[in-house]
C-alpha cells in the first residue's frame, strides 16, 4: 500500500514459502498493482513504531521475477 507524503512509498508484506516480511521501499510509490512475484534488492533494518522494534525489509530495487 503505497505510504507517506502523496504515496512516494511502499509498505507491504513479502512472502518466501510459510515466511512473511514486513517490507518498506522507500521513494518507490507505483501506480497500478504489483506483480505476484518479485526479484527484490534489500536490506534488514530495525523498525522503531509505537514503542516496539522489530525488524523488516528495507527494499532498494525490485523488479517482477522471470
Amino acid at each position: 500500500r503505497p505510504v507517506g507524503d502523496g504515496g512516494r512509498h511502499l509498505r507491504l508484506k513479502l512472502q518466501a514459502g510459510p515466511v512473511a516480511w514486513p517490507a518498506v521501499a522507500f521513494n518507490r510509490g507505483i501506480d497500478g498493482q504489483l506483480p505476484p512475484a518479485l526479484d527484490i534488492v534489500f536490506s534488514l533494518k530495525t523498525d522503531h513504531w509505537g514503542g516496539r522494534e522489530t525488524l523488516e525489509l528495507n527494499l532498494l530495487d525490485f523488479r517482477p521475477s522471470a
